[in-house]
């Protein structure tokens, strides 16, 4: 179990259990239905519970698992592939990494466009944001070895 610790506005330490990060292209979408069915089935059946017990029911026998492995794979696929909807904020965006190369053109004019595509909030579009003043985060890559190539 992985903990997390951060400080709040007052600079109170909090554990958070079982962070978890995802960092995806703001232009993915969840799979097609029939194609999560399918990861969802094959979730299941693949989680199997090595651990049973035994319980005597009359004259018949039953092994039991100890514990539900399936449900715990069917929960996590099915958190990874859900979409996102306007009433549960399980799936809804926090941030916003906006990543541009210095070989643009104009890498500061590139940087205020997708910073304008982020929030045109349609209803029933994705992607979905937690709130409208997401935490943006500005990267500027530069390729040091091209500037040794133009030399």
């Amino acid at each position: 179990m992985s903990l997390g610790h951060f400080k709040d506005p007052q600079g109170n330490t909090i554990a958070i259990r079982n962070l978890r990060l995802f960092i995806q292209d703001i232009n993915t979408r969840p799979p097609e239905p029939s194609l999560a069915k399918k990861l969802l089935n094959e979730a299941v059946s693949s989680a199997l519970c090595e651990r049973t017990t035994t319980i005597h029911i009359g004259a018949t026998e039953l092994d039991i698992p100890v514990s539900v492995p399936w449900f715990e794979a069917w929960r996590e696929m099915f958190l990874s592939i859900q979409f996102s909807s306007d009433h549960e904020f399980t799936k809804h965006l926090l941030a916003c990494m906006i990543v541009v190369s210095t070989a643009e053109d104009n890498p500061l004019e590139r940087i205020q466009t997708m910073g304008a595509q982020l929030h045109q909030n349609i209803p029933e579009k994705l992607p979905k944001w937690f709130n409208n003043n997401a935490l943006r985060y500005y990267i500027l890559v530069h390729d040091a070895i091209q500037d040794d190539r133009n030399k």
